[in-house]
């Protein structure tokens, strides 16, 4: 099995909630798991559709960067 989504679910959790600063290298690790990832789960089967976000704009594209903000949105 891939345990990429494990890894990068590890490092978040370490930078986020540990306070732990993650090594420059851990840090492109990271984010290249995140890029892998995210191509991942944009493959589509021939026929599916891309449907809006919930905003009504177009989910950003497989390779597009990180977001500046990474704080939980709360909702209540």
């Amino acid at each position: 099995a891939d345990l990429s989504l494990d890894l990068l679910a590890a490092d978040y959790a370490l930078a986020r909630y540990g306070e732990i600063e993650l090594a420059p290298r851990e840090d492109r690790r990271a984010v290249d798991r995140w890029r892998v990832l995210r191509r991942r789960l944009a493959v589509r089967p021939a026929g599916m559709t891309v449907r809006a976000t919930a905003d009504g704009s177009e989910p950003p594209a497989p390779d597009a960067e990180l977001p500046v903000d990474l704080e939980p949105r709360r909702t209540f």
